[in-house]
């Protein structure tokens, strides 16, 4: 049984209730940094402007096959339609009037070939690490039955999760001047998918074995993101991820997420103008959070506390009482509106004993995100009245 026992603020009445964001300068055109968990923005710079997302765009993509939930293991074949190529020169004289998916000479790729058979598996590790646009176009055919139908898909899915400013025209991220998405939707986006296993274990790999097909021996591929690149320039010890862009109408794009303490975050920077200033710019955004020292704030006092309930054959109620305060840690840029339920054991059978535990205070976010669970105790024994003696006892015999 869970009963509501009232709305929490995580500050007193003398201090704001509105979270203080963080205060630093990025050179990204936009950028967003959230709690990995509960979607909370901690910063934002612009997080609702469109924007060109270059090859983070694969991450919707990774998240959408990921979701379907199907064997990964089954075989996907590389079409010719798949890995048609078009230069980029070409697709702006057109007016881009060619398919939207078709590859660029100068893009990246996983060297797929036509008729190559090779695991639905290996294509995301090969779309996710080293950013091969042909891996996921291949995906994508494979998934769906056609490039177009996967993006009818996928656009919809997206708007599922609350992404009402993006449309994507290819599942790779070549440029398209109607493939775009904001900072603020690619965060959601993010967030889904870190929610994901599988997700989190291939975008924090560092390589990965291409294995062998009918027309390629094995190999290795490497990890693009330098923030996970151990005695690199760029390395950044709390990093678990993501994936980063680049073209020459985006720039620089990077998705990052760190986790430190506990505390997971997710940051998002569109158009920088280097490389080396996207990973300036997110891990200054992740060491600002992670410096910010939090608040212990006391949310219920045990001595102020008492929970009520009617147990059936009992023959008074049951009252219940905290050990200990209910205390919660709080972030500056965290400030937010929790709910406070008592959740009861079920099936809790007389007689019930003093300080016998009968149930839990759980303290979640507006967004229904559990923040902690407390143990709630009998403040004195509840015994069966002699109507519910006499049922138990025929119960049994019976």
């Amino acid at each position: 049984m869970r009963t509501v026992l009232f709305f929490i603020f995580c500050f007193c009445a003398s201090l704001s209730l509105d979270a203080k964001q963080l205060q630093l300068e990025i050179k990204a055109k936009s950028a967003i940094l959230i709690n990995g968990k509960n979607g909370h923005i901690l910063f934002e710079k612009n997080a609702h402007d469109k924007s060109f997302p270059a090859s983070t765009t694969k991450i919707a993509t990774a998240l959408y096959i990921l979701e379907k939930g199907q064997n990964l293991d089954r075989l996907a074949k590389a079409s010719s339609e798949a890995l048609t190529y078009v230069t980029a020169k070409e697709k702006t004289k057109s007016h881009y009037t060619y398919p939207a998916y078709w590859l660029e000479p100068s893009g990246v790729s996983f060297d797929l070939k036509k008729g190559e058979k090779i695991s639905m598996r290996a294509l995301l590790y090969g779309a996710m690490l080293c950013s091969g646009n042909d891996a996921a176009n291949v995906l994508a055919e494979n998934e769906e039955g056609s490039i177009p139908h996967f993006m009818d898909k996928l656009n919809a899915y997206l708007k599922t999760l609350g992404c009402e400013n993006t449309h994507f025209c290819n599942p790779h991220g070549l440029h398209h001047p109607n493939h775009f998405t904001t900072v603020y939707d690619m965060a959601l986006i993010a967030k889904r998918a870190m929610q994901l296993p599988l997700f989190r274990q291939i975008v924090k790999s560092t390589s990965a074995n291409r294995p062998k097909t009918n027309m390629q021996p094995a190999k290795y591929i490497k990890q693009f993101n330098g923030l996970l690149l151990k005695n690199k320039e760029h390395y950044y010890p709390y990093a678990i991820g993501i994936k980063t862009g680049y073209h020459s109408q985006a720039k620089n794009t990077l998705v990052a997420a760190a986790e430190k303490d506990g505390r997971f975050l997710i940051a998002v920077v569109f158009g920088c103008e280097t490389s080396e200033q996207r990973y300036k710019d997110v891990k200054k955004l992740f060491k600002k959070a992670f410096e910010e020292p939090f608040t212990r704030k006391v949310v219920l006092q045990k001595n102020e506390t008492n929970f009520k309930r009617k147990i059936r054959g009992g023959k008074t109620f049951l009252n219940a009482y905290l050990k200990d305060d209910v205390v919660v840690n709080i972030y500056p840029s965290e400030d937010f509106l929790l709910k406070a339920f008592v959740h009861w054991r079920e099936n809790l059978s007389l007689p019930i004993e003093e300080n016998q535990k009968v149930g839990e205070v759980w303290i979640e976010t507006t967004e229904k995100e559990l923040i902690l669970q407390q143990p709630i105790f009998a403040k004195s024994g509840v015994q069966p009245t002699i109507f519910a003696k006499t049922e138990n006892l025929f119960k049994k015999m019976f």
